[in-house]
């Protein structure tokens, strides 16, 4: 799997982090911000999909869309603690490609 992110505002503040496992650390400042990851596929995926995120005291609520369609809303990513977070986005069908 390849894939590139873009993130709105285009000016929003972005962190690759390196090592381990590769993430993206975005810090949003304001409602409505968004992040968006696109990647291609080399070949059909069917199973679970996951995302690990990183709660933290400076999180808030977001929502994961895959394809277009809202598949998880008004996720709660704060924590007082830092800590990984499996979530679990449900069984995908993706076809090869972007």
């Amino acid at each position: 799997m390849t894939s590139a992110y873009s993130i709105e505002p285009a000016d929003g503040d972005l962190v690759r982090l390196t090592g381990g496992v590769p993430c993206l650390l975005f810090k949003s400042q304001n409602a409505g911000e968004k992040l968006t990851v696109n990647f291609t596929l080399k070949e059909p995926f069917a199973g679970n999909a996951l995302l690990r995120m990183y709660a933290f005291k400076d999180r808030g609520k977001f929502n994961v869309y895959l394809d277009g369609n809202l598949i998880k809303s008004e996720l709660d990513h704060y924590s007082e603690t830092a800590q990984a977070v499996n979530l679990e986005l449900g069984t995908v069908d993706l076809a090869a490609g972007k």
